[in-house]
């Protein structure tokens, strides 16, 4: 086993944020596995590009592998002065560290915003660092335990929950399905704005300035927990839900809608076809 590497943030920039990428203020990264503090420092550059700023942060961020509890693949934990620890367990670290590290970019405001987003952020860098194994999958199920996303709560310590962990996983994933949706009508870096937080009243601003489309959106979001999870259906297993390809032009229906030989979530990802 490595020891702990405090390494320099200048050495973890030159270990591959892309050619030509300029250099943002981040964190000293240190881990066990070199190779996640070196993921860890690009993924924090990829940030800055998807999201056009950079978010409060402690001068050290700690990444511990098999620290995280309570049935979740990974954990961040921030204060006031922003992101300092970040605890991963699972089966793809890797992908989770993503999921983490974009939590500094989306700490406040209610459970479902918070983590739809950060998901969405996490893709965004994941296609900025071109490495596809880093996306989070989405393995199309129906979201049978989906809880109201207007209504759900996620308890700040990760610990204690009530809800099942069906439940809780219906919950990530239709939070994650619902911004999928959503940067189909709104412009991704409005929904990172600076201080943090996104709240639903400032969600569904931009959903209505966004026009009719929009407007279909977020009447989806206040019809109800039996709306949501129709619309956040994925039939087609082609990683776009069900309202993403209505209000998109795409066949709900059909894995390939154009007959590219994709499907049509990868068409409709940054730098798709």
């Amino acid at each position: 086993m490595r020891s702990s590497l405090a390494l320099p943030v200048m050495l973890l920039a030159l270990a591959g944020d892309g050619a030509g990428a300029s250099v943002v203020p981040g964190p000293r990264f240190t881990a066990d596995d070199l190779d996640d503090a070196i993921l860890a420092r690009r993924a924090w550059q990829a940030g800055h590009r998807c999201t056009g700023w950079v978010p409060e942060v402690h001068e050290e961020v700690a990444i511990v592998r098999g620290a995280a509890t309570g049935g979740y693949d990974g954990r961040a934990y921030l204060d006031t002065a922003g992101l300092y620890r970040i605890e991963l367990s699972g089966l793809e670290p890797r992908r989770s560290l993503l999921h983490e590290i974009a939590h500094a970019w989306t700490r406040k405001g209610p459970a479902a915003l918070n983590e739809g987003r950060t998901d969405l952020l996490a893709d965004c860098m994941a296609h900025a660092l071109t490495d596809p194994d880093l996306l989070d999958p989405d393995d199309g199920r129906d979201l049978t335990a989906l809880p109201d996303l207007r209504r759900w709560t996620n308890p700040k310590t990760h610990e204690g929950s009530d809800m099942l962990d069906e439940g809780r996983a219906d919950a990530y994933l239709g939070a994650s399905r619902l911004f999928r949706v959503v940067a189909t009508v709104v412009p991704e870096q409005r929904l990172w704005p600076e201080d943090g937080q996104l709240r639903w009243r400032e969600l569904e601003a931009l959903l209505v300035h966004a026009g009719p489309r929009g407007a279909i959106v977020w009447d989806v979001l206040e019809g109800g927990v039996d709306r949501q999870r129709e619309a956040l259906s994925d039939k087609d297993l082609d990683g776009q839900p069900w309202l993403a390809e209505i209000l998109s032009g795409t066949d709900p229906n059909r894995w390939d809608s154009d007959g590219d030989g994709w499907w049509d979530g990868a068409s409709a990802a940054p730098g798709g076809s």
